[in-house]
């Protein structure tokens, strides 16, 4: 991501420092995370926000379209900069989610949009996510 106080100038968002921190734990993490595991990297930090400033932020920055959620099957949310979009693969023992680099999936789900579209159905957007167990959870 690029300088954080001019991305946010940019999206028209104010620059708090809860907010600056949260954008400087995703650009670095880069990878899907739980409001759980984001908290407890900003107490790191030295950040105490209560939950429900903290999910006012978080949905904030998903309505600007700078955070994407992700909801597994037993309703955990966990969310991730929307840098490009990807697909993902989900454990479905250890919860852990591994993002996908799937050019010809997406080549594939755009031909079905085209067809759905030809059929008269308007199509907003598409999620695929791949679930199973991971090499370490195989094991």
């Amino acid at each position: 991501m690029k300088n954080i106080s001019e991305f946010l100038r940019e999206k028209k968002l104010k620059k708090t420092p809860l907010r600056v921190a949260i954008l400087e734990i995703f650009s670095s993490i880069q990878k899907p995370i739980t409001i759980s595991y984001l908290e407890k990297i900003l107490h790191q930090h030295q950040f105490s926000p209560n939950q429900t400033s903290l999910y006012r932020q978080i949905e904030t920055l998903v309505q600007h379209n700078i955070v994407q959620s992700i909801i597994l099957k037993n309703s955990t949310a966990y969310y991730e900069l929307q840098a490009h979009h990807h697909h993902h693969f989900i454990c479905e023992k250890c919860h852990i989610i591994t993002c996908l680099d799937t050019q010809d999936l997406e080549q594939t789900l755009h031909s079905v949009e085209k067809k759905l579209i030809e059929q008269g159905m308007s199509i907003s957007s598409h999620q695929v996510s791949f679930h199973g167990k991971c090499k370490t959870c195989t094991f």
